[in-house]
């Protein structure tokens, strides 16, 4: 850090203010070290873990001072009684309370010996005080610098130029030798004089009253060859410091209580005197301060927390880290030129480290099991101040002996003893500030080894787990794991669908863990979705409400995923989107899973502000702002609704197939070419469906002979006559790829016994990949190529049908459509554009039937009377009425007003504002675990955004397809709807628990009380008594508010 002059004796260009605030002792302070730590760190732990070796390190460090401190206390007061850190100590929780106060108070008796050792005097400081508090004025420090240039005068002086190298030729030839040239310069001599100015002022700059108390000066020669290189006066100023709370917190008088005495005034009164050969001599002299030190925590207030985290401690450890960094800027700018001018080149840092007994520390006596008496406190402030008396007087030796070049007058010892002083004052700050550290610390110590570990937000979830189920909350009100199984009455299940928490970030990584939610069922009733504008599928089935309530901690990344399997030979359809209102789903993604496909779909939570928060951000915008704003966090809070909607295929098949109750259930081939034919296909179900023609066989031809016609009362004839729809069909899908096959074939032969074809890229009209659709060896691109390419020529009839038939319009998706024209056992089927019929072609259709052969089942019982008399359905405009689509008090269940009521519940009673409504958006991509056939082998995939949007539409064409355009209730179904809610804390579970003083467990039981209120609709003043145990009632009456357990 020292700086030596230029060869022609001019100083450096004065430094400015540096931000470096260094918080480490002077040994930690060395870059290298530094340097080596962090390599060290980064080799062994990688960069996270540079800080964590750091703060092990400087525990260390501060665990030696405490030995230290220690061996000096017992030399000092000459005793043998056992002084201890408070870890050694057995103590109570309030003795961390004078445990802190006792360290503050040392830090002000220290910082006090600092202040008389640079001649800081009561009388100043109570003037100071008297004027601020008079004018209403603040007090500020100022540092100011100056530089003066004075032209003193010019000098010739010879300079020795490089020695030239000339040859020359003598009598025995020539020879080289060496000349010694000289240059002649005139140099410009300059005084250069410095000059540092501190001082204080009261009120602002307009009434400004400045007190100057430090007017340290030196000068050295300075040399230029330019005579108007320097300006003749240069000034700077340094950031002032605001020390108004400390004078008056200091110079509180007439019985008031001091709550801080922060001495952190530096006020210089200087004392210089001189000897007889004209040598200022400068001699600190030390008094106790003529007023008492009072610092103590007020522990009823309310932001009192914990001995480290209060609004006294707080304070004074803001003052005094505003102190540590001015005292660096001080430090600094005195150091760069005091001590370069004082010829010193020792680091001044030693003269800080001789004051080595420092009083501020948290010890305990162990024999009084309480904090150090003020009798030992005054003792070891005694100690310290003769330290600091015996490291300036050898400061004062070393500035006489000291010879600095080109220096005129030295720096004065008065000026220049402040550099090691306040590095000293920092060093005891800074030791302060470790141990309040410490004994927090300690509390975090002590809770780690009462609990056994160190404590993860997991444990903290486990333990919520665990006191809602067992302990909290009745059975049939307690949260339950989120999984269910899809099946249909008396059969075995389709799948399981479940949601999990995933590590988050990155690929997903499940924790095992089901999330819990309070669920309710409902009455089942109706509700619909829309596949297009213009078509509408309505279903029936169980509704759940689910209320999940989560927590987040600082630093947590817990995200969800969606987890939906089926088994071999079953599947199901799964739909995720938003409740739009009391009887419309808004389905915003599809899919089909089926034959052991496992289906990972991640979950983001994304939150929105809590009630508090939200009032308080529009509290100060206009009428029609908050009027905005209010209906846009509306449309937010019905966002937050997630609905997840299941529903089985097999039994919509049997329905639109019009087959008895699980008459597919051991159709396993019939079901996968009936699937195959609605999804890859697009083949209309009447097309397949069993035709109740017992009027149209009057005189007609039906297609059926004898035994094989079907029987309206049969079940077994009405699947027969499926089987036989389906056969004819895949004969029909067979024929025609064989065709292609056959025609493919001609044209290669064709083509390679003429040598005319030529293979080019014929472009159908929606460029669509026909070749996927019918599963052949050849591709058809090719074989329109070739039949183009044999036009005119002599070719088979049958080969140009063939043709012809691959160049058929295609659906919306691209499969291609059979025609089904000209069939002489089927019904012309309208398949253009989408592949779906129009909405006014649909017939109102019945669920039932009737047999004459037998009871079947309960549900296809009837008179006997024609399909024309039974049990019809009202379909209009896609949504199908239904007795069971109310609630029982005869008012459907809005469910979009779920969040709205919940957001009004948490503004009345989460006064803290820490719990937000929270949304589960669909995120990306999706994963799938499947096999192409029974025999092939798993493989996982990736689903993207594009290819999940494919999804949806097979699936709404498979929807289609099974409730014939809206035209079929889909029952048997099931409506999962889940509000959200997250309970945010600003710090780690630790940090909460210590820092803040703060319980979890309270916080997040009394949200969960409100979330199951909401979701089980428990309202009233003995809701909480209806839903708890009874031996949980007391406790909760105890811990909480009444009026916070009362909801409306």
């Amino acid at each position: 850090t020292t700086e030596t002059h230029n060869s022609n004796g001019q100083l450096p260009a004065p430094s400015k203010p540096t931000d470096k605030h260094l918080q480490l002792p002077s040994a930690m302070n060395c870059p290298r070290t530094q340097l080596f730590i962090a390599l060290l760190c980064l080799g062994n732990f990688g960069l996270a873990s540079a800080a964590a070796h750091r703060d092990v390190v400087m525990n260390q460090v501060f665990q030696r001072r405490l030995d230290a401190a220690v061996e000096s206390l017992r030399t000092v007061l000459n005793s043998e009684r056992s002084f201890a850190p408070p870890s050694d100590v057995d103590h109570g929780y309030e003795d961390k309370y004078k445990l802190a106060d006792s360290t503050t108070n040392s830090l002000l008796g220290a910082s006090q010996n600092v202040l008389q050792a640079i001649g800081l005097s009561p009388e100043v400081l109570a003037d100071l005080n008297s004027q601020s508090i008079n004018r209403n004025a603040t007090i500020h420090l100022h540092l100011a610098h100056e530089e003066r240039y004075e032209y003193l005068r010019e000098e010739l002086i010879e300079l020795d130029a490089p020695t030239k190298v000339v040859k020359e030729s003598g009598f025995l030839g020539s020879y080289t030798k060496e000349r010694k040239v000289t240059q002649k310069v005139i140099e410009y001599v300059w005084i250069h004089t410095t000059v540092f100015t501190l001082s204080a002022t009261i009120g602002a700059s307009s009434s400004k009253t400045t007190l100057p108390f430090l007017n340290a000066s030196y000068a050295v020669e300075v040399r230029r060859r330019a005579k108007d290189e320097f300006q003749e006066l240069n000034t700077m100023s340094y950031p002032p410091l605001d020390i108004t709370w400390l004078v008056r917190s200091l110079g509180a008088t007439d019985g008031c209580h001091v709550v801080f005495c922060v001495v952190v005034v530096i006020m210089f009164v200087l004392r210089c005197e001189e000897d007889s050969k004209g040598r200022s001599i400068y001699e600190p002299s030390f008094m106790y301060p003529s007023y008492s030190i009072g610092f103590s925590i007020d522990r009823s207030a309310p932001s009192c927390k914990t001995p480290r985290r209060n609004e006294n401690v707080e304070k004074a450890v803001e003052q005094f880290r505003r102190i540590h960094a001015w005292n660096l800027e001080t430090v600094h700018a005195l150091r760069n030129n005091l001590q370069t001018a004082s010829g010193i080149h020792k680091d001044l840092a030693i003269y800080a480290n001789e004051m080595i007994v420092s009083p501020v520390l948290p010890l305990f006596d162990a024999d009084t099991r309480g904090v150090l008496s003020n009798a030992d406190t005054e003792a070891m402030l005694d100690e310290h101040k003769a330290a600091m008396e015996m490291a300036l007087k050898n400061l004062g030796r070393e500035l006489e002996a000291s010879k600095p070049t080109n220096t005129l007058r030295k720096p004065p010892l008065k000026a220049l003893s402040v550099i090691p002083l306040f590095m000293h004052w920092n060093l005891l700050v800074q030791t302060h500030r470790d141990g309040l550290n410490h004994i927090e610390d300690l509390l975090r110590l002590q809770l780690t080894r009462a609990v056994g570990k160190e404590l993860t937000e997991n444990d903290f979830r486990e333990y919520m787990q665990f006191h809602m189920e067992k302990r909290l909350f009745k059975d049939d009100f307690a949260p339950k794991p989120f999984t269910f199984a899809i099946r249909h009455p008396g059969y075995s299940p389709e799948g399981t669908i479940a949601i999990e928490r995933t590590s988050g970030g990155g690929p997903q990584k499940a924790t095992g863990e089901l999330i819990r939610t309070f669920v309710r069922e409902t009455e089942p009733r109706n509700m619909s979705f829309a596949l297009n504008a213009a078509t509408k599928v309505t279903f029936s089935g169980p509704h759940y409400v689910h209320g999940f309530l989560d927590h987040s901690l600082a630093g947590s990344n817990i995200q969800m995923r969606l987890l939906a399997q089926a088994r071999e030979f079953s599947g199901f359809i799964l739909i995720l989107g938003k409740i739009k209102s009391s009887n419309e789903f808004d389905a915003q993604e599809a899919i089909v899973i089926q034959n052991r496909d496992e289906l990972d779909i991640p979950i983001v939570l994304q939150q929105i502000p809590s009630p508090k928060a939200f009032q308080d951000y529009i509290r100060s915008l206009s009428p029609e702002q908050q009027r905005f704003a209010r209906a846009f966090r509306g449309m937010q809070l019905e966002g937050t609704l997630f609905g997840l909607v299941l529903i089985q295929i097999k039994p919509a098949m049997e329905k639109v197939l019009r087959l008895a109750p699980g008459s597919l259930t051991k159709e396993i081939q019939l079901t996968q070419d009936l699937m195959t034919l609605f999804t890859k296909y697009q083949i209309p179900t009447d097309l397949l469906s069993f035709d109740d023609i017992s009027n149209a066989w009057k005189g007609q031809d039906s297609g059926f002979e004898g035994a094989d016609r079907p029987s309206k009362a049969n079940p077994e004839s009405r699947l027969t006559h499926v089987k036989q729809n389906v056969a004819r069909m895949m004969a029909m899908v067979e024929n025609k790829k064989a065709k292609v096959n056959e025609a493919a074939q001609q044209g290669f032969a064709f083509a390679k016994a003429t040598g005319t074809a030529e293979k080019k890229s014929l472009k159908r009209k929606r460029d669509v990949p026909l070749g996927a659709a019918f599963n052949t060896e050849i591709h058809p691109e090719e074989v329109v190529a070739y039949g183009a390419a044999l036009v005119g020529a002599r070719i088979s009839q049958e080969f140009q049908e063939t043709s012809r038939i691959l160049l058929l319009d295609v659906d919306i998706h691209g499969n291609p459509v059979d025609s089904v024209g000209g069939s002489e056992n089927m019904a012309q089927a309208d398949l253009g554009g989408s592949g779906k019929m129009a909405q006014e072609d649909l017939v109102k259709e019945e669920p039932n039937g009737s047999w004459e052969d037998g009871d079947y089942s309960e549900d296809w019982e009837d008179d006997g009377e024609s399909s024309e008399t039974e049990e019809k359905r009202e379909c209009e405009d896609g949504g199908c009425s239904n007795s069971n689509s109310r609630a029982a008090d005869g008012e459907v269940e809005d469910y979009t007003q779920l969040a709205v009521h919940l957001d009004e519940t948490l503004s009345r009673n989460d006064k803290e504002g820490a719990v937000r409504p929270t949304s589960l958006v669909v995120g990306n991509p999706w994963s799938k675990h499947s096999r192409k056939t029974i025999l092939s082998a798993f493989e996982d995939s990736q689903i993207t955004k594009e290819e999940a949007r494919r999804e949806k539409d097979r699936t709404f064409d498979l929807l289609d397809a099974l409730s014939r355009s809206g035209g079929l209730l889909l029952e048997g179904s099931s409506l999962h709807v889940i509000v959200a809610a997250t309970h945010c804390f600003s710090q780690t579970l630790i940090d909460t628990v210590i820092q803040e003083n703060v319980n979890p467990i309270d916080r997040v039981e009394k949200t969960a009380l409100l979330l199951a209120a909401e979701t089980h609709r428990e309202f009233g003043t003995d809701a909480v008594s209806r839903m708890v145990r009874k031996g949980e009632l007391a406790r909760l009456m105890d811990t909480h508010k009444q009026e916070d357990l009362i909801f409306d």
